[in-house]
This record gives C-alpha cells, sequence and structure tokens, in this order.
C-alpha cells in the first residue's frame, strides 16, 4: 500500500506522521520511545512527500 510507512530502520518500531501547526508543514519520526537514534524526516509542506521520503531505504547492494 502506497501510504503505508515502513518500520523505523533503525528498531524496527512504528512509524507515525506529524504535522507542525506553527510551521504548517509534516514529518514522519520513529514512535518507538526505547529507540536509541528516533530518526526523523525534515519537515514538507506535502504529507506524501514526507511519507516518500522517509519510505526510501538504501540497497543492500554494494558495488564491486
Amino acid at each position: 500500500m502506497e501510504n503505508e510507512l515502513k518500520p523505523c530502520p533503525f528498531c524496527g518500531g512504528d512509524a507515525i506522521i506529524d504535522y507542525g501547526m506553527g510551521i504548517n508543514k509534516y514529518w514522519v519520526l520513529c514512535d518507538n520511545e526505547k529507540c536509541g537514534l528516533r530518526p526523523m524526516t525534515d519537515a514538507y509542506a506535502n504529507k506524501s512527500v514526507a511519507k516518500k521520503v522517509w519510505n526510501r531505504r538504501a540497497t543492500d547492494e554494494r558495488a564491486d
């Protein structure tokens, strides 16, 4: 599903999308309070862009 958020790449916890009323922007962050890193995206004016940025992952393939 395109609207689904991938889990945190560090702890595997759930991710949530948040909205800042004062700045009128969206960002995605790890919702696990025990995550050692609790990563989050930058703030974006568009919710779908914030989701797309969060769901982007580096590949496991290495260039030889």
